[in-house]
C-alpha cells in the first residue's frame, strides 16, 4: 500500500533522465528542509531525546527515549495557484448551465478534449450516471493503458466483470482487477480496477507509474486513508509525470476541496432518477434505532407485497442479528434475505447481483452506500448511523465506534432506491435529526490510528511529512504517535527514515501490527504458528452465527467451549485451524465444530500466500507466539487494576470480551487485537501475558536495530518500591 524512492542503481532509460534529474532535486530539496528543521531543533537547546516512563508494576518501569528531530510541530506546505491557473468558478458555474438530462455519452467529449489541457480533470456526477462502468471504457480509445481505483473490493470485481461483458472480453484479458490476495489481469490488460490499496502497493515498485498513462480515482468522495494518501501523492507525482492523466470522479456535489486541491475544472453530468419520497420518523428513543428499522422493515414487507428492499445497518453483527430476526417473521418462500459486508467472502457478496423470482431483502453495511449498484431497489430503510473507527489522540488508541451518518451519506442512501422506479426511503431518523446532521462525512485521515498510514508515505519516498501535501491534514499529535510506534518497532530509523525493516513491513499484504508480528516470529523461530493466527485474523469470525432461539444453540455453545484454552484467543485460533489440519481439511471438522466453512477455507488460502511469500520452512515453536505478537502489537496491551483493566501506555477503563479464552480469568496483563465500543470498552482476541515478556520483545527488537545511543529503549530497570 505504499511506494519508495527509486533506488540510485535502478537501470533508467536515456529517454527519462531529465525525470531522473528533477527527482533527485526534490530529494536534494527535501534532505536540505529536514536538515534545516533538525538544527532548528537542536539550536533552541531542547533535548534530543524525550523520555517517556511507563511503571508496569511497583518493581518494574519500562523508559522509552524518542529522538525530538522525529516529531514534526508544524506542516509546512504553500498551497498557492499555479501562473496558468484557470477560472474553476467559470468551469463550475458552466456546467450548471442546464438542466436537461444528460449521460456519459453526451460528455464524453467534452472530457477529452479537457483532458488535452489539463493533467487533472474532476467529474461529478450521481450514482447511476455510469461513471464506473462508461467512462474508463470510452477513454481506452485514447490512452493505452488505464487503471481504476475502487475502495472496496467487491466494487472493483463487480465492476471489472460488468466492464469486461459488456466489451465482449473474457475477465482478466482485456478488461481486469486487482485486490488482495487476488489478481485476475494479464499484460495484455489495458483496463484494471483495483482497491486504492493495491494501488499503493504498485506504487513500492513502480514510483512513477510508468505502466499507466490514465489513472482515475472513483468514490474520491468517500475519503478513504488510501484515497487522501494517494491524491496527496499523484499531486507530487506531476511534477515529473507531465504526460500522466489523473481522473477524479465523485457521486456527491462537495467538489470544492478536490478543485482547489488540484486547481482542475470540472464536468457535472446530470443525471435523472425517478421520483423519491423520503420519510421520517416521528419519535423514537435513539438508543433502540436497530429495533425500530427491523419493525419498519416488517412492517414494510407486510403492507408492500413488491419491490425489493436495502437496510443499511452499521455491522455484520446488527446485520447478523436482524438476519436471523427477519427469518422468523418473513415468508422465507415468497422471500430471499441477504447479506453483505466487507469481510464476507466474494462469493458471498455477489449473491446480491444474481437474479431470483424472490423479493430480496438486503442487509448492508455502507458498503453499498455507493461503489455499486443493485438493480430493482425500490425501498430504503436506513438506520442512519455507520460504524467508524475513532482515535484519540491523548489515549493513543483507536475505537471501533457507531456514530450519525452525515447529510451526504444519507442522500446517497437514498439514492440507492428510484434507479429504475419510483422509489421509498424510510429513515430511522427524524427530520430535526436530518437537520442537524454533519454536512459530510469526517475524513478517514482525521478520526483513525495513523501508523499504516505513516508506514505508507514513509514507504512511498516521503521523508519529510511537513512538506506533503494533502487536502486535510491529521492532527500532529496523531502522526507524531504513530512515528513513535514505527520508531520503536524500527520501522524507521532516528532520522524518520523507512528502514529496510520498514520497507518488508510494507512488502506485506497485512496491517503494519500483523506484518511486524509476522517478521518477529522469523527471529522468535515461530512463523509457522504465527502465520496461522494472522491468517485467521484476517477473516471474518470463524465460527457460524447459531441464535439462542435454535434448536443447535446448546451445542454451539458447548463446542464453543470445548475448543478454548485458558490463557490465549490468539491460541485458540491456531488450534482450531491445526485440528482441521489433521483431517486433512475435512469438511466434517468444520460442521462438527460450528465452523464457517468459507471464513476457514479463505483462512488456508491467506496463509498458503503467505507462506509461498516468506518461503520459511521448519520454523516451529509454540512457546514464542505471544513473544512475536508483543513485538507488533505492544501498544495493545492492559493490566489489572483494581478488578478490571486499565491500558498500560494511556490508562484506558476496558473489559475483556464475554467469549474470550481469558474472560473472568483476571490475568496480570493482557495483550489484545482491538478495541470494540458499545456500552463499554470492550478488548477482542485477548491473550494472558507478563511484564518481563513486553520488556524482552521491546529491549529484542532494539538491540537488533542497533540503534545504540540513539535507541528508542532508554533501559529497563527493577527498582524497589520506594
Amino acid at each position: 500500500m505504499s511506494d519508495k524512492p527509486v533506488d540510485e542503481t535502478q537501470k533508467i532509460k536515456d529517454d527519462d533522465v531529465k525525470k531522473h534529474q528533477m527527482e533527485k532535486d526534490i530529494s536534494s530539496e527535501r534532505q536540505i528542509e529536514e536538515s534545516s528543521e533538525s538544527s532548528k531543533i537542536n539550536n533552541l537547546g531542547s533535548s534530543y531525546e524525550i523520555n517517556k516512563k511507563i511503571i508496569l508494576d511497583s518493581d518494574t518501569e519500562l523508559n522509552l527515549s524518542i529522538p525530538s528531530n522525529l516529531y514534526i510541530d508544524k506542516y509546512e506546505v504553500n498551497r498557492s495557484l499555479e501562473s496558468d491557473s484557470i477560472s474553476l468558478l467559470n468551469f463550475l458555474n458552466n456546467n450548471n448551465e442546464s438542466e436537461k438530462e444528460e449521460t456519459v455519452d453526451d460528455k464524453i467529449d467534452q472530457i477529452k478534449d479537457l483532458l488535452e489541457n489539463h493533467n487533472v480533470l474532476l467529474i461529478q456526477g450521481n450514482t447511476g450516471c455510469g461513471k464506473t462502468t462508461r467512462i474508463p471504457r470510452l477513454l481506452l480509445s485514447k490512452y493505452k493503458k488505464i487503471v481504476c481505483t475502487q475502495p472496496r473490493r467487491i466494487a472493483a470485481i463487480s465492476v471489472a466483470k460488468k466492464v469486461a461483458k459488456d466489451m465482449n472480453s473474457e475477465i482478466g484479458k482485456l478488461v481486469g482487477y486487482s485486490v488482495r490476495f487476488e489478481n485476475v489481469s494479464s499484460e495484455n490488460t489495458r483496463l484494471k480496477f483495483v482497491t486504492d490499496g493495491i494501488i499503493l502497493k504498485e506504487i513500492l515498485f513502480d514510483r512513477n507509474l510508468k505502466k499507466y498513462d490514465c489513472v482515475i480515482i472513483d468514490e474520491a468522495h468517500e475519503r478513504s486513508l488510501n484515497i487522501d494518501i494517494l491524491l496527496g501523492y499523484l499531486k507530487r507525482l506531476l511534477k515529473i509525470r507531465k504526460d500522466l492523466k489523473i481522473i477524479i470522479m465523485s457521486a456527491t456535489i462537495a467538489t470544492e476541496k478536490f478543485v482547489n486541491f488540484f486547481n482542475c475544472p470540472c464536468v457535472t453530468i446530470k443525471h435523472k432518477t425517478f421520483p423519491l419520497t423520503n420519510y421520517f420518523i416521528k419519535s423514537y428513543e435513539p438508543t433502540n434505532y436497530f429495533e425500530e428499522t427491523l419493525k419498519t422493515v416488517i412492517k414494510l414487507y407486510k403492507t408492500e407485497p413488491t419491490g425489493d428492499v436495502l437496510v443499511f445497518l452499521t455491522g455484520q453483527d446488527e446485520i447478523k442479528d436482524a438476519y436471523f430476526t427477519l427469518l422468523e417473521h418473513l415468508d422465507n418462500d415468497k422471500c430471499e434475505i441477504l447479506m453483505v459486508f466487507s469481510t464476507m467472502p466474494p462469493q458471498d457478496q455477489e449473491l446480491i447481483f444474481k437474479k431470483t423470482n424472490k423479493r430480496k431483502i438486503i442487509l448492508s453495511t455502507n458498503i453499498c452506500e455507493t461503489s455499486i449498484t443493485i438493480e430493482n431497489i425500490r425501498y430504503v430503510v436506513d438506520c442512519g448511523r455507520v460504524k467508524m473507527k475513532k482515535y484519540s489522540d491523548s489515549l493513543g488508541i483507536e475505537i471501533l465506534d457507531v456514530v450519525n451518518i452525515s447529510k451526504a451519506q444519507a442522500n446517497q442512501r437514498s439514492g440507492r432506491a428510484g434507479r429504475t422506479q419510483p422509489g421509498t426511503v424510510f429513515r430511522i431518523f427524524t427530520r430535526n435529526e436530518y437537520k442537524n446532521m454533519i454536512e459530510n462525512p469526517i475524513p478517514e485521515i482525521l478520526s483513525c490510528n495513523l501508523n499504516d498510514a505513516v508506514l505508507i508515505l514513509k514507504s512511498l519516498g516521503i521523508t519529510n511529512l511537513k512538506t506533503f501535501d494533502m487536502i486535510d491534514k491529521p492532527t500532529l499529535e496523531s502522526v507524531n504517535n504513530s512515528l513513535e510506534y514505527l520508531f520503536i518497532t524500527r520501522a524507521i530509523n532516528v532520522k524518520g527514515e523507512i528502514t529496510l525493516f520498514g520497507k518488508r513491513i510494507s512488502n506485506i499484504p497485512l496491517d503494519a501490527n500483523l506484518s511486524i508480528s509476522l517478521l518477529a516470529s522469523i527471529q522468535f523461530g515461530c512463523f509457522e504458528e504465527v502465520s496461522t493466527i494472522v491468517s485467521m485474523l484476517s477473516v471474518d469470525q470463524i465460527f457460524m452465527d447459531i441464535t439462542s432461539t435454535n434448536f443447535l444453540y446448546k451445542k454451539y455453545i458447548e463446542r464453543r467451549e470445548s475448543l478454548k484454552n485458558n490463557y490465549s484467543d490468539f491460541v485458540m485460533l491456531l488450534d482450531i485451524y491445526q485440528g482441521w489440519e489433521k483431517t486433512l481439511f475435512d469438511k466434517k471438522y468444520l460442521k462438527h465444530n460450528f465452523l464457517s466453512t468459507r471464513n476457514m477455507w479463505q483462512a488456508k488460502r491467506i496463509r498458503e500466500q503467505l507462506k509461498r511469500q516468506f518461503n520459511i520452512k521448519n520454523s516451529s515453536n509454540r512457546e514464542n507466539i505471544l513473544l512475536a505478537f508483543c513485538a507488533g502489537f505492544y501498544p495493545n496491551t492492559a493490566k489489572l487494576v483494581e478488578g478490571s483493566y486499565k491500558t498500560i501506555f494511556n490508562e484506558t477503563n476496558c473489559y475483556v470480551h464475554f467469549t474470550s479464552c481469558i474472560y473472568k480469568k483476571y490475568s496480570k496483563y493482557i495483550l489484545y487485537y482491538s478495541i470494540t465500543k458499545t456500552k463499554k470498552e470492550y478488548l477482542r482476541y485477548c491473550n494472558e501475558i507478563t511484564s518481563e515478556m513486553l520488556c524482552s520483545v521491546l529491549k529484542r527488537t532494539i538491540e537488533l536495530e542497533g540503534t545504540g545511543k540513539k535507541g528508542a529503549l532508554k533501559s529497563f530497570k527493577k527498582n524497589k518500591k520506594i
